[in-house]
């Protein structure tokens, strides 16, 4: 990775999704952006947070790329769907950082093309088995809508342990 440091601190991240997916692994990740304050934008408009039309956790701004951003997001929705990384992804020279959020198991690890990505952030992880070197654990995550959700329940120490059986 051959990255300006500085540059990081001063540009927002970068998301490419696709827009008839579920993309869990970004959508937890931009909410925690957002808490943080830390400016974020999408190839396309996606995650409604509300019934306004056009209230969106990921906003799309024509007038920011990939080029413009210190950190540029891809996920498995992504090339499930396309089948090819965005025109120029990996474009000799650039000024972000690339990273891959994996949410597949099994063999899918050893797979050549995501080897060029800088960092990989990978679900299925067993730190015991050998791996690429971009590999890093991650979790999935709760999202706001889960939290939100579930806030209505007791709390664990409340709860009654039962048995469901099922003939």
């Amino acid at each position: 990775m051959n990255i300006n440091q500085h540059l990081i601190l001063k540009r927002p991240v970068f998301f490419y999704l696709y827009e008839d997916s579920f993309s869990h692994l970004s959508i937890c990740l931009a909410e925690g952006f957002k808490e943080l304050g830390i400016p974020f934008y999408s190839n396309i408009n996606y995650w409604k947070l509300s019934e306004h039309p056009d209230e969106y956790l990921f906003e799309h701004n024509p007038e920011i790329t990939a080029d413009d951003c210190s950190i540029v997001v891809l996920d498995t929705k992504w090339l499930n769907s396309k089948g090819d990384f965005p025109e120029n992804f990996f474009q000799p020279g650039r000024q972000y950082i690339t990273v891959y959020l994996d949410e597949m198991d099994g063999l899918t690890i050893w797979n050549p093309p995501l080897e060029q990505f800088d960092l990989r952030f990978r679900t299925h992880y067993n730190q015991r088995s050998k791996h690429p070197e971009n590999c890093v654990s991650w979790v999935f995550g709760l999202s706001n809508r889960i939290i939100e959700q579930t806030q209505d329940y007791p709390q664990f120490q409340e709860r009654q342990s039962s048995k469901l059986l099922s003939i």
